[in-house]
């Protein structure tokens, strides 16, 4: 099983910053082996927000931030979109 923004970025066209909650079910999420896992590994930060990089070898990167608290805000995935192409730049 994949993280569901992985998932998501293999199967979509999308490159656009999004979160878990955007693009699954957040009780399918908290429900699989994945989020478990993730629950060890990044010390309980279950909320996740991946702002995909542009590669020229056709790999795809992204920035992922995580926390335990609460999803992220509107204004934050905002500021994340508008980070987007800056972050794309200085990849390159």
């Amino acid at each position: 099983l994949a993280h569901p923004l992985v998932q998501h970025y293999a199967t979509e066209a999308d490159r656009m910053p999004r979160t878990i909650s955007e693009v699954t079910d957040v009780r399918r999420w908290e429900a699989s082996p994945v989020y478990e896992r993730a629950m060890i590994d990044f010390d309980g930060a279950c909320h996740h927000l991946a702002i995909p990089l542009g590669s020229a070898d056709g790999m795809m990167r992204s920035v992922t931030l995580g926390r335990p608290d609460a999803d992220f805000t509107d204004r934050e995935r905002t500021m994340a979109r508008r980070l987007h192409p800056f972050l794309n730049a200085l990849n390159r």
